[in-house]
C-alpha cells in the first residue's frame, strides 16, 4: 500500500523567538485540484537574521522525533520561548491512499518541568475526509492530556486496565509520545479493532511511516559526506564495497552535471580484521577534477554542501511522499546554480521541500506564492506578500522592506551609523 502524505500547514506557538507563527502551504482549494497529486510542493522562507526561520525547522525535527517515538533531546527545553512554560505546535498532512483521502491534524504541546527538563504533555488527532468531493465534518480520534484519555469516546471504548498503563507510560516516558508509542499501538490497536474501529491505527501508522522512511530533516548544515566522520573516512564491510563503488559512480554522474568537470571516487586506506573474523574496511572519498584528487573533506563549503545533499535531492525529486526540510539550503552553493537547482525542482520534482535561505535568487525562480516571510511581530511571525502583481518578487520584496504596505512590518532596521560607531568605538 502507497500514501501520499503532505505537509500542508504549520503552527507554531512558543518555540524560540515565535510566540505565534502560522503557515499554510496549501489551502483546500489546492487540495482538491488535480494538479496538487502530480505538482511538488516547495515552500520557501526568507526573513532578517534571527526572525524565526529555522524555528520551522526545530519544530518540524520535534515532529519527526515524537512520531518515531523517540525521545527527545534533553536540550530541547531550551527551544522553548524564554517568555513560555510551554510550547504548542499543530501539522496538519494531506494523505491519499487507497483506503483514506483527507487532512490529518496532529496537535501536541510541550511543557518545561523542573523534575524532567520538559514533558509532552498534550496530544491531539484530528480526520477530515474527502470523499467524491465532498469534506466530512472535522473529527478527532484521539486526545490525552498529561497520562489520561480526554476524548470520551475512545476513552469508553478502552479498559480501565489500558487507561491504568498509559497513565504509568506517561510517568516512565516523559520525553516521548503516548500517541505513537508501540505501548499505545499493540494495547489500544486492539482493543480498537475489537469494536471496528480502524482510523486510529491507520492513521498512526501512515504518519510513523513518513516520518521514519520520508521526512528528512537538515539542520544547521549537518548533512554529513556520505555518513563519514570528521576526518573524512568510513569504516564499511568488505563486502559492501563493490556495491558502494557503484553508487558512488552514480552520484559521481550526478554531481557532474551540477559541478561540470567533477568526480567523486574512493580511496582504500587499509583493511583491518575483526576479533569475530569479519572484515572492514576504511576508506576515503577523494574529489577528481581534471585529473587532480584530492580528499572530499578538503573541498570548498559549496562542493561539501552539494554533496552531502544529493541523496537527499534524489529522493526528492523522484518519491511524491518524500518531505527534505532543509535549514540554510543555499549554504556555500553559488547564486545562479542555488536559484537553477530550485527551479528544477519547481518544475519537475515530485516531492516536498521545504528550506530557509538567505539568497534571493530563488525569489526569481518561483511564484511569490511558493514563499513565505518572517516579520518583526512575534504574534504574527510569518506572512505572504500581498500585491506582488507582475512585479520581481525578489524587487518587491526589497520594496517592501523599504516603503512597507505589508500587513506586518518585515525586518528590523539597522542603522548604518550605529554599526560604524560600535567598530570604531571598540577599536580604540
Amino acid at each position: 500500500m502507497k500514501e501520499l502524505v503532505r505537509i500542508i500547514s504549520i503552527n507554531i506557538n512558543g518555540i524560540k523567538n515565535v510566540c505565534h507563527g502560522a503557515i499554510k502551504i496549501n489551502t483546500v482549494k489546492e487540495i482538491e485540484s488535480e494538479e496538487f497529486k502530480d505538482n511538488s510542493s516547495i515552500l520557501g522562507i526568507y526573513g532578517q537574521n534571527s526572525s524565526g526561520k529555522s524555528a520551522v525547522i526545530d519544530a518540524t525535527h520535534i515532529l519527526k522525533y515524537l512520531i518515531k517515538w523517540e525521545k527527545l533531546p534533553d536540550d530541547i527545553d531550551s527551544l522553548i520561548n524564554f517568555g513560555s512554560k510551554a510550547a504548542m505546535l499543530e501539522y496538519s498532512f494531506y494523505v491519499k491512499s487507497d483506503e483514506f483521502e483527507g487532512i490529518i491534524d496532529y496537535k501536541f504541546e510541550i511543557v518545561k518541568s523542573d523534575e524532567n527538563g520538559y514533558i509532552v504533555d498534550y496530544e491531539k488527532l484530528s480526520i477530515k475526509k474527502l470523499d467524491e468531493g465532498k469534506w466530512s465534518r472535522k473529527n478527532t480520534l484521539f486526545e490525552i492530556r498529561n497520562g489520561e484519555i480526554t476524548y470520551s469516546k475512545i476513552k469508553n471504548m478502552i479498559s480501565k486496565e489500558t487507561r491504568m498503563f498509559l497513565r504509568v507510560l506517561h510517568d516512565n516516558k516523559a520525553g516521548e509520545s503516548m500517541l505513537f508509542g508501540n505501548g499505545l499501538n499493540e494495547r489500544v490497536r486492539n482493543e480498537l479493532f475489537e469494536k471496528g474501529e480502524w482510523e486510529l491505527p491507520f492513521v498512526v501508522d501512515v504518519l510513523k511511516k513518513f516520518a521514519i522512511n520520508n521526512l528528512s530533516i537538515i539542520r544547521d548544515g549537518e548533512a554529513r559526506i556520505f555518513k563519514s566522520d570528521s576526518n573524512g573516512k568510513c569504516i564499511i564491510k568488505v563486502s559492501d564495497f563493490d556495491s558502494l563503488k557503484r553508487n558512488i559512480e552514480q552520484l559521481g554522474n550526478i554531481i557532474e552535471c551540477i559541478v561540470p568537470s567533477m568526480k567523486i571516487d574512493i580511496s582504500i586506506e587499509k583493511e583491518k580484521l575483526l576479533d569475530n573474523g569479519e572484515k572492514r574496511m576504511i576508506i576515503e572519498f577523494m574529489s577528481v577534477k581534471e585529473g587532480y584528487t584530492i580528499p572530499l573533506i578538503y573541498e570548498s563549503k559549496g562542493i561539501k554542501r552539494i554533496v552531502s545533499i544529493i541523496n537527499y535531492l534524489i529522493k526528492l525529486y523522484n518519491n511524491e511522499s518524500m518531505c527534505l526540510v532543509i535549514d540554510d539550503f543555499d549554504l556555500g552553493i553559488n547564486e545562479y546554480l542555488f536559484g537553477e537547482l530550485v527551479k528544477i525542482f519547481d518544475t519537475s520534482a515530485k516531492g516536498q521541500l521545504i528550506f530557509t535561505a538567505n539568497n534571493f535568487r530563488a525569489l526569481e525562480m518561483m511564484s511569490y506564492k511558493n514563499f513565505a516571510f518572517t516579520t518583526t511581530n512575534p504574534d504574527n511571525k510569518y506572512i505572504r506578500l500581498h500585491g506582488v502583481g507582475d512585479d520581481n518578487p525578489r524587487d518587491f520584496y526589497y520594496s517592501s522592506i523599504l516603503l512597507g504596505g505589508q500587513e506586518e512590518e518585515l525586518y528590523d532596521e539597522t542603522r548604518n551609523y550605529r554599526i560604524e560607531r560600535a567598530i570604531r568605538k571598540i577599536g580604540k
